[in-house]
This record gives structure tokens, sequence and C-alpha cells, in this order.
């Protein structure tokens, strides 16, 4: 039964690890979102305090949310910058429904207490979401930091790549909003296989759409 819950975190010289999630996630989708919820790249000491939000498909009809925070906790090595990241996998009509919030209701949803979002969806599901997805307010921004052309783009499969400098944390959500306004705008039979990070340091990482601060 869906949402689904799992917490990601530095195990030591085992690298990054699922270190609790719901009692019937399986293992394939545990392994799944160890290789994937995480935003790539090293050198995250450079980000203390900054956040990626990551969306990607596991299959035809469930997507996974990530919400990975870069704290000022050491490793074994003494180095700092570790990721600690919540994935969550929901439905379809799940997705539609965060997709309305602000960050993707990070912000305002206790994603660590299944019990908040269990409530949240139970309160929600029931409002059929629209038939277009709507156009956010944050529309004028998504031109700062994307191409004309990046619907098009994205529309014949080919990934986009934005960069942006990065002043602070609290400032990179104006990149945040840039990629959400851009995926509700997208038809919405193709919202759902939109993957994408709002914040990664390395274009490895293969998300439809991707961010990479400039210092």
């Amino acid at each position: 039964m869906l949402p689904l819950y799992a917490t990601i975190t530095s195990s030591g010289k085992h690298g990054y690890r699922c270190t609790a999630h719901s009692k019937n996630l399986d293992r394939s989708l545990v392994s799944t979102l160890e290789k994937v919820a995480l935003p790539f790249g090293n050198a995250w000491d450079r980000y203390i305090g900054a956040r990626s939000i990551k969306v990607f498909p596991v299959d035809n009809r469930k997507m996974a949310l990530s919400y990975t925070r870069v704290t000022e906790d050491k490793d074994d090595y003494a180095r700092t910058g570790i990721l600690v990241c919540q994935c969550i996998v929901v439905t379809l009509n799940q997705y539609a429904l965060l997709m309305k919030q602000p960050a993707f209701g990070f912000d305002d949803l206790a994603y660590a207490d299944p019990g908040a979002l269990e409530q949240f969806f139970d309160e929600k599901i029931r409002e059929r979401p629209e038939r277009e997805p709507r156009l956010l307010d944050q529309a004028s921004d998504a031109s700062v930091v994307t191409p004309r052309n990046a619907k098009l783009r994205l529309l014949v499969g080919r990934p986009l790549v934005i960069k942006h400098s990065f002043e602070h944390a609290n400032r990179w959500k104006l990149v945040e909003n840039a990629i959400q306004t851009l995926v509700s705008e997208m038809p919405r039979y193709s919202q759902h296989r939109l993957s994408f990070a709002t914040m990664t340091l390395s274009p490895a990482d293969q998300m439809k759409i991707i961010a990479i601060p400039q210092m």
C-alpha cells in the first residue's frame, strides 16, 4: 500500500545505504532508491545547508520522490557535507497532488511521519486532478534559468541541463520553482515520465532535467 518510505544515510565505509524503510518496501525497490535517490557528485561540503529534490518513475504506476539535505555531519574520514535523504514512493494520482504543493510538499509535510502524509492523501485524494496541469505563479521564474525551447527539448526526449550561480541555499529555491513550474506546464501524459534533480553536482546524474550549481 502506498505511500512507501525510506531513509538513506551514510553507513561509513560502505557508502550510502537505506537505514530504515516501510515493511512492505521490497528489496529491489530499496536497491533502486539506494542507486538513484541521492544526487550525484562530490564536494558537497561546499553546499552545507542546501537541499536536492529528485523525482523519477520506478515503474509505469509509481513515482519516487527524494529530499536530500547537505549536513554538517562527518563521516569516518572526518569529511563534512554528509547527505541525508528521505524518500517516498507514491501512485501517479498522489504525485499529481504533490506537484501542486510548494517544493512538492517537502516544506510542509512531515515525510518522516508516515501518519502525516497518509492523512494528507486521505484528505486530498478525493479531489480529482485537473485534466490539464495548472500554471503556477512562479512561471516567470522559469525563463530566468531555462531556455525558451525547454519544453520542446523535453517532449522530443532531449535532456535539459540548467546551470545557475549558487549564492546560498535559500536562493536556490528559485531553481526549484523553475523546474517545478516547467514540469507542471508539460502535457499531463508526459509529466510522470519526467525525471529531474533540482540540484546535482554531476552531469552523470541521468535525469531528464538536472540543475548544476556554479560557484
